[in-house]
Formats: structure tokens, C-alpha cells, sequence
């Protein structure tokens, strides 16, 4: 394949990656709270219930959007793209194994990969997630086809302001109701 056309086609995987890593991130960090719900009825299903207590599921779901949104924007900008680009690919594979068995199973009828703003079907969700496995597998293996946007130097503060405003929007958000309420009833 001409060096170019793999550049673009890794260039379009990762943005891809990138953009659904931030909405589905994003989605998360402004409903914590439905998050945690999503997360209670995995473990419902799985007979964990008795070991994920509410403070267990809360972080977990304050933990899992930072984590997506994080990689989305460290995908888009090319920030540590061998350690971002693998660990990626390690999320996508586990994430791709769940879905695959909630599709097979059935015990959620939403995956809640966006929250509320996007239903997906658990068939949906799959055929994604192997689409974004592809596409990760794609960029794992030409890491660096896609030259730095972001200087070396500068990349901690983008790691550190990117983690810390995610963190604090979702310790927002469960303070105050989301600001962006996509449930079919909200408020108004």
C-alpha cells in the first residue's frame, strides 16, 4: 500500500476512534449517576451485586469516562500514540468481548456505551465495537503514521488538564443535575 494512502486511512482511524472515545466519554462524565446505573445492572446480571457497592460502581463509572475520553483525545491528537494507540486496543478488545456476550445473552437491553443520547442496540453495539477493534488494530500497527500535533513538551499539560476536567465535570455533574440532560423526560 502506498505510504500516503496508509497515512490517511491510520490519519481517518484514528480520528474515528478519537471522536467516538470523546462523545461516548463525554456522554459518561455528565451522568455519572446513569452511568453507575449501566454498570449496577452489569453486575446484576453477572450475580455481583453483592460485591460492586455504590461507592465500587460510582468510581468505576467516574473512572470508565475519564479513561474513554482521555484516550479519545490522546487518540485525536497523536499524544503517545504507541502507549495510547495499545492500550486502545487492549480497552476495544475487552470492550468488544463484553458486547459480544451481552448480544449473545441479552441481560442489558442498552449497552449505554452514550449514555442516553444515543441508543444502540446491543446488535449495534457489537458491529461497532468491531468496527473500532479493526480501526484500533489498524493504528497499533502503524503507531506513528500520523506525525505529533502536540509537541513532546507540551503533551503533559493536555494529559493532565484532559484528565482533571473530566473528573471534575462528572464530581459536577453529580453535584448539580447534568447540564446537557438527554433522558426522554428531563427537566423542561
Amino acid at each position: 500500500m502506498n505510504r500516503k494512502v496508509r497515512s490517511g486511512f491510520v490519519l481517518v482511524a484514528r480520528l474515528l476512534i478519537g471522536f467516538t472515545f470523546v462523545v461516548s466519554g463525554f456522554v459518561k462524565a455528565i451522568d455519572p449517576l446513569g452511568t453507575q446505573y449501566k454498570l449496577q445492572d452489569y453486575a446484576a446480571a453477572l450475580g455481583l451485586t453483592d460485591y460492586a457497592p455504590d461507592w465500587l460502581t460510582l468510581s468505576s463509572a467516574v473512572l470508565l469516562s475519564t479513561l474513554e475520553l482521555s484516550l479519545g483525545v490522546f487518540m485525536t491528537l497523536s499524544i503517545a500514540r504507541r502507549l495510547v494507540s495499545r492500550i486502545t486496543l487492549a480497552f476495544m478488545t475487552v470492550m468488544t468481548v463484553i458486547t459480544l456476550w451481552i448480544y449473545i445473552a441479552d441481560p442489558v437491553q442498552d449497552c449505554g456505551c452514550f449514555g442516553d443520547a444515543i441508543k444502540l442496540t446491543n446488535g449495534e453495539t457489537l458491529l461497532k465495537n468491531i468496527v473500532l477493534l479493526a480501526l484500533a488494530v489498524a493504528v497499533v500497527m502503524r503507531p506513528f503514521d500520523v506525525p505529533r500535533i502536540i509537541s513532546r513538551v507540551w503533551q503533559w499539560i493536555v494529559v493532565q488538564c484532559t484528565a482533571i476536567v473530566s473528573v471534575a465535570v462528572s464530581v459536577w455533574c453529580l453535584y448539580d443535575l447534568p447540564r446537557m440532560d438527554f433522558r426522554p423526560y428531563h427537566v423542561g
